[in-house]
């Protein structure tokens, strides 16, 4: 799921890159199961 991060990516920005791919992840559940009450 995740891929290789070049070494140049500090504790900081590989925390801010995680935060962000789980809230896209969580985002995309979210909407599937707002769908699926919906509809």
């Amino acid at each position: 799921m995740f891929r290789r991060l070049p070494l140049q990516f500090g504790g900081i920005d590989f925390s801010i890159m995680a935060a962000i791919l789980a809230l896209n992840f969580f985002m995309e559940v979210l909407r599937k199961i707002l769908i699926n009450i919906i509809y």
